[in-house]
């Protein structure tokens, strides 16, 4: 089996998340935009600039009505365009529940 590098790992990952972020807009209309307002919500309003992982967002927003994406992999699209359009810092790392405790991003309102 040969052997990739981390920079071809991590575009794979960044071409799933954009697969599965389009996946999610044509099985919901807007689900990216709909998505990314609630992601920002959360780090405002309920966060209230403290740090958070993205399936902390996911469940309030999945609470708020917004339905799940076929791929949770789209939810890493929208906190990383949300972090490339200056809206949210990378804020360190904690333990992920959708990662059997394994660290992942924390984020926190710019």
């Amino acid at each position: 089996m040969e052997q990739i590098t981390l920079d071809e790992a991590i575009r794979a990952g960044q071409k799933g998340a954009l697969a599965a972020a389009q996946h999610a807009d044509w099985e919901t209309m807007a689900w990216t935009q709909k998505a990314g307002i609630l992601f920002l919500d959360y780090a405002r309003d309920v966060m209230l600039g403290k740090p958070f992982l993205t399936e902390e967002a996911r469940a309030w927003a999945e609470s708020q009505g917004l339905p799940a994406p076929p791929d949770n992999r789209a939810w890493g699209f929208i906190a990383k365009a949300m972090r490339e359009s200056g809206h949210v810092i990378f804020a360190g790392y904690a333990p992920a529940k959708t990662s059997n405790g394994s660290p992942k991003c924390q984020w926190r309102l710019y």
